[in-house]
């Protein structure tokens, strides 16, 4: 009796030792701290890769419980986020892709410089840096149903723009729809709508935007009208599939797979969900010429990634707890997984290494030897579009797309939103505003 009495006094005041072999004080072993997360669900693939992530890293230590806050809206992530901070549910850390919008609103927690460090690029925004990077810009590129490309001879990717088209008439004299594509989720739309930017307006010009505001170039020219001319075509030509203003992005691989499609513009990410959905599936990819046979893609670091608001942080162990998680996301052995699981391009200065498909072989290939630019939303300071912008253009493009509008309509819809939209935001002044 007295022996028991004995082990349950130390076991109180004492030090106990654990099967790993380390030794924690009774003052270490209160109750984990709970700390709240989100970040976009949109894709499926990656939402769950970071999903396990969040469980290995609660399952790696005893301090701190990660739990996960996510929004079920369809609609933008960034009109997600505002719900939640509305109904004081705002999320300790988060997927922070609008950036600039946070930081105006007060409501970010600069990245210490120990975990700057960790990535090869970081981007400022008002002079400072506020996210931990995950992921590099994805090149948005064509991925095929290879076996109906091979049984009938469709064995050429495309030169230039008219042999991408003849290849759509080609699906088509097949009875299958050429394309397909999410336009149900608002900003799926936004891949196609850039690529035709890019290619035919901007010729990727990083200071575009910049030139808007300086009133050098507006959205209303010929170049913008015959991009916008080429995007409308695909959906009303029969190029797409009919259902598009009803079909959502995590619908497409359900379509490839199931041939009532044959080809997809989207990341790399998508490629581990058609897996799943079929492993004996035979992709194919390539990127889109323009007339002269050039592709600029999307791709490059940007300011968006993992973040901790500035109420979070006024509490040290929640600000310890984003520490500690930052560190073990981007440690080699989940960040590997991390990668190969979504099929994501690195951040981090460490090289990571891990095996990969020849398909995505490629993609890297493609992305390391064409020119990139970031997406026409992705900018900061002089290049950051006005708030809500970008949304309002993508609802107007629906309308282009169901025929409703016309190329020229839409683009000069697009200047005099620009006038409203900048009457009261200058993107290189940090001025407070609410979120």
């Amino acid at each position: 009796m007295k022996k028991t009495l004995l082990l349950y006094f130390m076991l109180l005041s004492g030090t106990v030792l654990f099967a790993n072999g380390v030794s924690e004080t009774s003052s270490n072993l209160k109750k984990p701290v709970s700390v709240s997360i989100t970040f976009a669900t949109g894709d499926v693939t990656t939402k769950e890769a970071i999903h396990t992530i969040v469980q290995n890293f609660n399952k790696s230590q005893n301090l701190y419980r990660l739990q996960e806050n996510l929004s079920i809206s369809t609609g933008a992530y960034l009109d997600s986020l505002k719900t939640l901070n509305a109904s004081g549910q705002m999320p300790d850390i988060f997927e922070c892709r609008d950036v600039p919008v946070f930081v105006r609103a007060g409501m970010l927690e600069p990245i210490p410089q120990d975990l700057q460090t960790l990535f090869e690029t970081t981007i400022p925004v008002y002079g400072t840096v506020y996210t931990a990077p995950f992921v590099a810009q994805y090149p948005h590129i064509i991925l095929y149903n290879k076996t109906l490309f091979d049984k009938w001879g469709i064995n050429e990717n495309p030169k230039n723009y008219a042999d991408f088209l003849k290849i759509c008439d080609a699906l088509k004299s097949h009875d299958i729809a050429p394309m397909a594509a999410g336009v149900a989720d608002i900003w799926h739309i936004g891949f196609l709508f850039n690529y035709y930017l890019t290619q035919y307006v901007t010729h990727g010009d990083p200071d575009f935007i910049s030139k808007i505001y300086k009133k050098e170039v507006k959205f209303n020219t010929p170049e913008m009208i015959d991009a916008m001319s080429k995007l409308a075509y695909l959906f009303q030509s029969g190029d797409m599939e009919k259902g598009f203003m009803s079909t959502k992005e995590n619908e497409l691989v359900g379509l490839l797979a199931g041939e009532k499609t044959s080809m997809i513009f989207t990341g790399s990410w998508t490629i581990t969900q058609i897996m799943e959905a079929d492993p004996d599936f035979k992709i194919g990819c390539f990127p889109v010429p323009d007339e002269k046979g050039h592709v600029i893609l999307n791709g490059g670091a940007t300011s968006q990634g993992w973040a901790l608001t500035k109420a979070a942080a006024q509490n040290p162990d929640k600000k310890a707890a984003f520490n500690a998680f930052i560190k073990y996301f981007f440690s080699k052995a989940q960040y590997t997984t991390f990668l190969k699981t979504t099929n994501s391009l690195p951040t981090t200065k460490e090289k990571m290494v891990y095996d990969t498909t020849p398909l995505m072989g490629t993609i890297l290939k493609l992305n390391n030897t064409l020119p990139k630019t970031l997406m026409w939303n992705m900018g900061v300071g002089e290049n950051e579009l006005p708030p809500s912008y970008r949304n309002w253009t993508y609802k107007k493009v629906q309308e282009l797309l169901m025929g409703q509008i016309t190329p020229q309509q839409l683009v000069q819809a697009m200047d005099d939103q620009w006038v409203i939209s900048i009457r009261d935001f200058n993107p290189t002044q940090l001025v407070k505003s609410s979120l």
